[in-house]
């Protein structure tokens, strides 16, 4: 449940960013942001168990009830890559298989 948590975060934390979409729909469905947007369930089988637990996380993110367990990442992939975008941006933590990044603070 961490990592789904987690990833419901990473959407929020994108929604309240400037340089995201300011929806939740409009985020999780921008072009090439986050492969399971896609409907995988019927080509996947092992992703409908999931459905429920998905559903309660999303549930709690939306009425504002979600901790954000990736302290304001708007960024994460797993440990089997590692994306061109990851040497410019602060790690923040490492959930599950699944590494969290946010934007650099700015230098003043």
């Amino acid at each position: 449940m961490a990592g789904i948590r987690a990833v419901a975060s990473v959407v929020l934390n994108r929604v309240a960013s400037k340089r995201w979409p300011d929806t939740i729909c409009r985020v999780v469905y921008q072009a090439k942001q986050f492969s399971w947007a896609n409907d995988y369930r019927e080509r996947n089988p092992k992703l409908v168990a999931y459905t429920e637990k998905v559903q309660r996380v999303v549930a709690k993110a939306i009425a504002g009830r979600l901790k954000d367990n990736t302290r304001k990442s708007t960024h994460y992939h797993t440990l089997a890559v590692y994306p061109k975008w990851a040497g410019r941006l602060e790690m923040t933590e490492v959930i599950g298989f699944h590494v969290f990044y946010k934007y650099p603070r700015r230098k003043t």
